[in-house]
């Protein structure tokens, strides 16, 4: 049986006064802390307003089909999806490379998103860009929130794939 050892942090030749006061996990474990906390800030300066969530409910359950509601869907379907994966692709490679570089910060910052956006369900994720960000003045429609949310949640596991092809290359 062969095993495999967990890949390490990216090491730097030239440490900075900041490299050499703190190490590479305290500057990563800092830079976690301050995403969770402003993570949890954020939604904790939330102030729900259920007539947002009640206006958007007929949209949720398609109630508003058109009689040729198939073939818009298909093309609607067709649309999101591209635009979606051109969206997660690129930032998928961007994360991939701040998770190869030797910037604790930039480390810190890719391994929250891609751990955070892989560790949530995407249905949980659509249902807090579609309902939640209208609780903070910010109105995408339909269609941009479901675009928005595929490419976080696709790009979070593209740059798992793009860091694993680059490192084996």
């Amino acid at each position: 049986m062969t095993s495999f050892e967990p890949q390490r942090p990216p090491e730097q030749a030239d440490q900075g006064l900041l490299q050499r006061v703190f190490g590479f996990r305290t500057r990563l474990y800092l830079t976690w802390l301050v995403m969770l906390v402003l993570f949890a800030g954020f939604f904790l300066s939330f102030d729900l307003k259920l007539a947002i969530i009640l206006d958007k409910l007929p949209n949720l359950i398609g109630l508003h089909l058109a009689p040729n509601g198939f073939l818009q869907g298909a093309a609607l379907t067709l649309f999101v999806s591209v635009c979606s994966i051109v969206v997660s692709v690129l930032l998928g490679f961007v994360t991939a490379l701040a998770r190869l570089s030797n910037s604790a910060v930039a480390f810190g910052i890719a391994s929250f998103y891609a751990s955070f956006f892989r560790g949530t369900p995407l249905l949980i994720q659509i249902l807090l860009i579609y309902l939640g960000l209208p609780q903070l003045g910010i109105v995408p429609g339909a269609i941009a929130a479901g675009v928005i949310a595929l490419s976080l949640n696709y790009g979070a596991y593209l740059s798992e794939i793009f860091r694993a092809g680059i490192i084996g290359v």
